[in-house]
């Protein structure tokens, strides 16, 4: 995105390099909306825009701790029993 005397020029790059596409608008916020509609119909391809723009822009949360088996658990256990130093409980 650039600013331009008509307002935000904004400038998509697809994956060759001769087909750049240039489109004006009127702010910053809209020039992002559009650049997430135009790179959510082509990476996801046969999905509706609405969805395919969730998809793309969807906030990625922090990955679930992994459960632990109770073989793991007796595992850790045992691991921190063994390297205690002597006199700690």
């Amino acid at each position: 995105m650039q600013p331009s005397a008509q307002g935000i020029r904004v400038v998509l790059s697809c994956r060759k390099l001769w087909q750049d596409k240039e489109v004006r608008a009127g702010s910053i916020d809209q020039g992002k909306r559009y650049a997430e509609r135009w790179c959510a119909v082509r990476v996801l391809a046969g999905v509706k825009l609405r969805q395919a723009v969730q998809q793309l822009t969807a906030k990625e949360e922090e990955p679930a701790q992994p459960k632990r088996s109770a073989t793991q658990l007796q595992q850790e256990r045992r691991l921190s029993e063994a390297l205690k130093l002597p006199g700690e409980r």
